[in-house]
């Protein structure tokens, strides 16, 4: 029977790959191609436009930089919240332990710690398989977003 702290890895494990996976298909299926479409705009601003200026160039790379940094910025914004979450959720889990055990970990017995680690290993992994489950939909709020933004 495999430990609180094996099923635990395995958790994160599984959120870790999830994520990578969410990440990797936005960016081939959409962010590359933003990327590109910024970085030939930019290049576009040093030829064929006629003689600009300094200020005139900056201006024009900065213009063609917007999208893509609303993209990432979105991007960003909803990673971070699912984190935040995900957060949340590992901190009640520490929170029960606390009031269940005490907060001075060093009067516990080694049985008590154990007890701790082993419930706060299972509450966390619980999280991660339950954000896990979040990742499809903040996906589609993402590609959603790109959508209205072609």
């Amino acid at each position: 029977m495999s430990s609180n702290k094996d099923e635990f890895d395995k958790s994160q494990e599984r959120m870790k790959d999830a994520v990578n996976q969410v990440a990797e298909e936005l960016d081939i299926s959409y962010i590359r191609k933003l990327q590109r479409e910024m970085h030939l705009c930019s290049a576009g601003c040093y030829e064929g436009r006629g003689v600009l200026n300094r200020k005139q160039i900056d201006g024009c790379e900065e213009q063609c930089r917007t999208k893509y940094q609303a993209v990432v910025a979105k991007v960003d914004d909803e990673f971070s919240a699912w984190q935040d979450q995900l957060n949340r959720c590992i901190s009640t889990c520490q929170d029960k332990q606390h009031q269940q055990f005490g907060t001075d970990f060093s009067k516990l017995s080694e049985q008590q710690r154990k007890q701790f680690s082993d419930n706060l290993a299972k509450c966390a992994g619980v999280c991660m398989d339950e954000h896990v489950k979040h990742l499809p939909k903040l996906k589609d709020r993402i590609v959603t977003f790109l959508k209205k933004s072609s």
